[in-house]
């Protein structure tokens, strides 16, 4: 006898004796049907197949969305692949990184206060890292050189609110509620509250310091005119949902049943949502697609966001049964260095601009430069491969004192940087004004 056979017998024996208990049947019914799918006790350990599949998924849709983005200098309007790349973005983009980020810390064996936040230090100087070689260095020559008023403007984008800061943020918020004690629940409740003042605050229009550095210093938690695509008052509900399903992850015991329950459920209001959303039929929503939806990602987007992330973990293991095993360990290759595919493809992407100089029209149009987003994904692999096998050169493994040496000088050359521009500087690059390049 299964479950619907089960409880309509209760319920009609418990109508034939004259109780009333069909709420209690109807709670009862829906506990029974997710302990066929969660268990009381770990039982799904081990790495998460669908989740790999989702992280290199979105780490090469983003690096082909940088080549489109550096090699034009964001005039990106006629390339249709890039139209199409970006558009699709707007239903999960990020925020599949970030709730991937959420199930890894809450899967990992390291749960103490302490790790979290040494580890989102950690994040923050390898970020200021790779800001120092992307935009601090190349800027303050490319001006000492040229006299390149722009390129001093990019230079302190050394100071910009890329997904590393917010990362290392995010791991530090979160060891601080841990701190506190919130459980996985109320971590996810105070990440839609941060969510929703942000929005609110932002419609106000708050008054925000004189000060530059100051606005820029209030963009890593809070949205304003400064250079704060990811501000931690925005993204964290990413990691805070990451981290409440990471907590029920391994008490899955039914993936397949679970899987199709989450597509059949969700699909249906997620697709009507975005058929009104993208029609702009919500009218205190930014337009979608939009610069401002990205940035702002307002309460029904990101939960939005989240329902699409979960239907991509739940499609993505049903699809897995079918990837052949040698495609299987690139994937996992490539979810395993999701963080060096980020900072190594930031630089090399960063050639094509110098590529473009020397051979003009070379990487002009929508294909030319698909071609080069590739050729930089297999370049990317190469060099970490040559480094996990030879050099091994990873900030964050680094002995001490040579780890507390390297990042003393990087965040001593990101102070330098900025009070050698800051006071040259009347306009600041920021996503507000395409870097200054439009």
């Amino acid at each position: 006898m299964d479950l619907n056979e089960e409880f309509a017998k209760r319920s009609r024996l418990d109508y034939n004796s004259g109780k009333d208990i069909n709420e209690r049947t109807h709670r009862g019914y829906h506990q029974e049907i997710m302990k066929r799918f969660i268990s009381d006790k770990a039982v799904n350990r081990g790495r998460q197949p669908e989740v790999d599949i989702l992280k290199a998924f979105c780490i090469v849709m983003m690096i082909l969305l940088h080549a489109f983005e550096y090699i034009t200098g964001f005039d990106t309007s006629q390339l249709p692949v890039y139209k199409a790349i970006h558009f699709s973005g707007s239903f999960v983009g990020a925020a599949a990184f970030m709730i991937c980020m959420g199930i890894g810390v809450r899967y990992s064996r390291h749960q103490e206060v302490r790790e979290h936040i040494k580890r989102g230090f950690e994040l923050l100087t390898v970020g200021q890292l790779l800001y120092l070689i992307d935009y601090g260095i190349p800027g303050v020559i490319g001006f000492l050189t040229f006299g390149d008023r722009i390129a001093l403007a990019n230079a302190m984008l050394v100071l910009q609110d890329d997904i590393l800061t917010f990362a290392g943020l995010a791991f530090i918020l979160l060891g601080i509620l841990k701190k506190l004690k919130l459980s996985d629940g109320w971590i996810l409740v105070t990440a839609l509250i941060m969510n929703i003042l942000n929005f609110i605050q932002y419609h106000m229009g708050l008054p925000m310091p004189e000060s530059f550095l100051l606005r820029q210093f209030i963009a890593f938690f809070i949205v304003n005119d400064a250079e704060c695509y990811f501000s931690l008052s925005v993204y964290f509900i990413f990691v805070a949902f990451g981290y409440y399903i990471g907590g029920i992850y391994p008490r899955i015991s039914d993936k397949d049943g679970l899987s199709a329950r989450i597509l059949m459920i969700c699909l249906p209001p997620w697709a009507l949502y975005y058929f009104i959303r993208v029609r702009g039929l919500i009218p205190f929503l930014p337009e979608f697609d939009s610069e401002e939806q990205n940035i702002i990602n307002f309460g029904p987007d990101a939960v939005m966001n989240c329902i699409g992330c979960l239907m991509l973990l739940a499609l993505f293991f049903r699809l897995q049964k079918f990837i052949p095993e040698k495609v299987s360990s690139v994937i996992y290759f490539i979810s395993a260095h999701i963080n060096e595919y980020y900072c190594v493809s930031c630089v090399l992407i960063s050639f094509g601009v110098i590529i473009e100089d020397i051979f003009p029209n070379l990487l002009t149009g929508s294909f030319s430069i698909l071609v080069y987003g590739f050729i930089v994904i297999g370049l990317t692999t190469v060099v970490i491969i040559i480094n996990n096998r030879y050099l091994r050169l990873h900030p964050v493994t680094l002995k001490e004192p040579l780890k507390t040496v390297l990042f003393s000088c990087i965040w001593l050359l990101t102070a330098a940087i900025v009070a050698y521009v800051y006071p040259k500087l009347t306009e600041y690059a920021t996503i507000w004004n395409n870097y200054l390049l439009q």
